[in-house]
């Protein structure tokens, strides 16, 4: 089993492993937040409908877990909850579902292209330590979490985000280096 794991960790956490040198995360904390997503799948694949797997999409910075994507109603909203803060090593959920909107794995084009052009701006600004940060669009609307080194870095990626073509709305859950 702790192959299947390791194996699952690897897919999910190439990136961020290779980028643990450079982020404010211990490769530790890197490692633990990949087993936090990993287990997300498990539990939304493997629950009783399964239908969450599809709609709900997970980010994980620092033992935060945001969720983000759309579920048909209430009930697959309270049980993505539910699941979220049953796995080990979440310190929060963080739910930015919305209800019956597409989202999740059903990403428009739109919402794809967004992600990358944000990526790419932020990537490219040495003013920004993007490994730090977490985005997820659903219709349009960005949402953020990880780590800003100062305000001043938070307004430059708030900036970034605002001025991608496709952005209709930011809602950040960056928290601020102490």
């Amino acid at each position: 089993m702790r192959f299947v794991w390791l194996g699952v960790l690897v897919l999910l956490g190439a990136c961020d492993l290779a980028q643990g040198v450079t982020d404010e995360r211990t490769a530790g904390e890197v490692v633990s937040d990949n087993v936090i997503r990993a287990k997300l799948s498990t539990v939304l694949i493997t629950q009783e409908t399964g239908d969450l797997f599809v709609d709900v999409s997970g980010s994980v910075f620092e033992g935060r877990l945001m969720l983000t994507g759309s579920v048909d109603d209430r009930d697959a909203y309270d049980r993505a909850t539910r699941l979220a803060n049953g796995i080990d090593g979440v310190s929060e959920v963080i739910n930015e579902l919305q209800i019956g909107e597409e989202g999740g794995f059903k990403v428009t084009a739109s919402d794809v292209t967004i992600e990358t052009k944000i990526k790419a701006k932020l990537v490219q600004d040495s003013a920004v330590q993007s490994v730090n940060y977490r985005w997820r669009s659903v219709g349009g609307v960005v949402y953020l979490m990880g780590l800003a080194q100062n305000q001043a870095e938070l307004d430059r990626v708030r900036s970034v985000v605002r001025d991608t073509a496709g952005v209709k709305r930011i809602v950040s859950h960056v928290n601020l280096k102490t």
